[in-house]
């Protein structure tokens, strides 16, 4: 058997509705027989119409995240002085003492997420680095603050494509942080 973690947003929607931290995320993987399928293998394997219609709404999903994430990363820099200024190829100590400041400082995380909360969340005094929540806001913070240091604050014109592939990214990371690892040859996912 193996032990499927649920997609993040699974994750936090428990914490939502629970007022319980998710961590650790294996408490509510999912448990069931994993079989491969043959027909993979001999590439005689088709999707069915309801596994179609899954594909197109996940990627509907993905084009929206990356719409989602294109949002927070274009006003990150008014949580962080210094870098709305910062133009990418100069000294990145702003940017690395930013994300310094996001993975040691869990009450600096909490405070940006009491300006941003929605009133159905769970109360920063809920949350830490044991909840989806957390962690999900603690990896947006960081994948922005590298956006700034790669590309500069807030610009418009980024590729949806290559964002799309760093949303899956980021909430590879933040399941990584709850369940203590990931193993990956993501050269990306592993310099941030």
């Amino acid at each position: 058997p193996v032990a499927i973690v649920g997609h993040v947003g699974t994750l936090m929607r428990h914490e939502i509705d629970s007022n319980e931290p998710s961590s650790p995320a294996e408490r509510l993987s999912l448990q069931k027989r994993w079989e491969f399928n043959s027909k993979l293998r001999t590439g005689e394997f088709e999707l069915t119409p309801q596994q179609r219609n899954g594909v197109a709404a996940w990627k509907e999903y993905e084009r929206e995240a990356a719409e989602s994430f294109l949002a927070r990363y274009s006003c990150t820099h008014e949580w962080f002085p210094g870098t709305e200024s910062y133009v990418p190829g100069r000294p990145d100590d702003v940017i690395r003492q930013a994300k310094k400041q996001v993975a040691n400082d869990p009450s600096f995380v909490t405070s940006v997420y009491d300006r941003i909360r929605q009133d159905s969340y769970p109360t920063s005094n809920m949350i830490g680095p044991g909840c989806a929540i957390f962690r999900w806001l603690q990896v947006q913070l960081v994948y922005s603050l590298e956006y700034i240091r790669r590309h500069g604050p807030n610009r418009k014109d980024l590729v949806s494509k290559h964002v799309q592939n760093d949303v899956i990214d980021a909430q590879y990371a933040t399941t990584a942080l709850l369940a203590n690892g990931l193993a990956s040859d993501d050269r990306n996912l592993k310099s941030i």
